[in-house]
């Protein structure tokens, strides 16, 4: 079989069908080229980063929505469940990958809003880095939403074929994706280069304000325009980093194929989430870190409890000291200073109303 040549209406036809000027970077162009890569025998391994409450998880459930679609039309008999190819945990997806067939697809969502330990993360790259080895032998496409950008060690980072980043979210609207894609140089330790942007950081403080500067446009949205208010900064840098390949915006991911999600693996991994690593959801810690603070100022102040008496309360039943003195004086300085700041403001507010009453 001979080299073949393209006439000038198949190289056409081609430019048109997989631009991404023509597809806006759609969910099926990047479906379409995940299987491309299928069919040479490779994996694609997706990192996702971003803040709370970007679209990291919308943005994976229209990948993967745009990804089955392509898959079946290759392949009529193509199956997933939500159980079989939705991991909760990394250990939960070294599992699931051994029943996995080849040419199919894992998502590991991890980027819940959790108080966690040291031990946990260690646990959590040690496994991570374990699974991603494995995935190329499977063909796979894989979707790592990672919890913190900085558990994302260098390591982890070049087992990553993309890297996406979501930056900004307008309201119910839309959010924002950056893609990164890892350069070939053998002698480059991070391969995403995002060590770059740090580097600009510390020789032009000047460079931290732009995240904070902010631009507005008019954008139209049906038969209405809006006024749209994003972070044109933090765009600015996200663009300079030397791997940046494309950005684009997207909306939100189909409502039926959503809320399946959330039945049948956000709601579930909440559960299960505490007792694999550790990790307490973020409003479960802020109540108990609230029940500690008021604890410990009442047996201070209230009971008298010398700070030894404290220490010794700090004991686990391992025999473990969780707080010392010195951590607990300062516990217990800020502390004063929050109830004498609050009790200040409800003697003013008292003060007031006497007075009222009195006129």
């Amino acid at each position: 079989m001979g080299l073949k040549i393209w006439t000038p209406e198949e190289l056409k036809k081609e430019r048109e069908e997989y631009s991404p000027q023509k597809d806006k970077l759609s969910f099926k162009y990047l479906a379409k080229k995940i299987l491309e890569r299928q069919e040479y025998g490779k994996d694609a391994i997706i990192i996702v980063i971003g803040e709370r409450r970007v679209g990291k998880s919308n943005w994976m459930l229209k990948l993967i929505k745009a990804y089955i679609e392509a898959r079946k039309e290759q392949d009529k008999n193509f199956k997933w469940s939500w159980n079989d190819n939705f991991a909760m945990t990394t250990s939960m997806a070294l599992e699931k990958y051994e029943n996995l067939p080849e040419k199919s697809f894992l998502v590991c969502d991890e980027a819940v809003d959790v108080a966690d330990k040291s031990s946990a993360i260690t646990r959590y790259q040690r496994q991570l880095k374990k699974l991603m080895a494995k995935i190329g032998q499977k063909r796979l496409l894989s979707i790592f939403i990672i919890p913190e950008v900085w558990w994302l060690t260098t390591s982890i980072m070049n087992m990553g074929t993309i890297l996406v980043a979501i930056a900004h979210r307008f309201q119910f609207y839309w959010s924002y994706a950056f893609y990164y894609a890892k350069i070939g140089n053998l002698f480059v330790k991070d391969k995403f280069m995002l060590d770059y942007i740090e580097k600009l950081f510390k020789e032009k403080k000047t460079l931290l304000r732009r995240e904070t500067i902010f631009k507005e446009r008019e954008v139209k949205v049906g038969n209405k325009t809006i006024i749209e208010r994003y972070p044109a900064g933090l765009f600015r840098d996200l663009r300079r980093i030397p791997t940046f390949v494309a950005m684009h915006r997207f909306g939100r991911a189909d409502k039926l194929f959503e809320a399946r999600y959330i039945k049948n693996v956000k709601l579930k991994q909440m559960k299960n989430i505490e007792e694999e690593y550790d990790f307490v959801p973020r409003i479960k810690y802020t109540q108990l870190l609230w029940k500690y603070n008021t604890l410990l100022y009442n047996l201070r102040v209230k009971l008298g409890l010398s700070y030894k008496q404290l220490e010794n309360l700090h004991i686990d039943k391992d025999g473990n000291l969780l707080a010392g003195v010195s951590k607990i004086q300062t516990t217990l300085k800020r502390l004063d200073m929050q109830f004498s700041s609050k009790l200040a403001d409800i003697n003013e507010i008292d003060e007031e109303e006497d007075e009222e009453v009195e006129e």
